[in-house]
């Protein structure tokens, strides 16, 4: 079997049957939903507190045009140390960790400070787009950080002019 255990009441912990990356894992939900559905507070709560605890990256493909390859609604996790592998040729491919870093920090000293939830764009990045760095304060695994998350969620989805469905 491929499933790990159970997080919480609503979704299940898989190993990948396909990884594209060793102890690359999904997030599934329990019951049936369409991968198109945006993610709600659970959702959030739920990927936030396994990519706290592991520590791993996740990541959401809503859909066909974004990479979704199963139709049940599932997130992704991938350990940063087994990015950590991948590390040296994908930052000089993509140096989204520098250019991320040094963004908030130019914006903050320009007195547009980035608070935790504040969204910014990286201009070197030509395609659709919103980053925001999470509070300190934000405990995983708790309702508040489900809610919290998916208002942030929503705005990420606004500031980059994509609809929740994906659009």
């Amino acid at each position: 079997s491929l499933v790990v255990g159970p997080v919480g009441k609503d979704h299940v912990l898989m190993l990948n049957k396909f990884p594209t990356m060793q102890d690359h894992v999904l997030l599934v939900t329990s019951e049936w939903e369409p991968q198109s559905s945006p993610l709600t507070p659970g959702d959030l709560s739920s990927l936030h507190l396994l990519a706290s605890c592991l520590p791993a990256v996740g990541f959401y493909n809503s859909a066909a045009p974004a990479g979704a390859s199963q139709a049940h609604k599932h997130m992704q996790l991938i350990p940063f140390d087994v990015l950590e592998t991948y590390r040296p040729k994908a930052a000089e491919v993509l140096p989204t960790d520098a250019a991320m870093m040094q963004r908030a920090a130019a914006l903050s000293v320009s007195g547009d400070r980035i608070a935790g939830g504040r969204a910014f764009t990286l201009p070197q990045f030509r395609f659709r787009h919103a980053l925001a760095l999470l509070p300190d304060h934000l405990e995983p695994g708790t309702g508040q950080a489900g809610d919290y998350l998916q208002e942030l969620y929503r705005h990420l989805l606004h500031e980059a002019g994509v609809g929740e469905e994906g659009g």
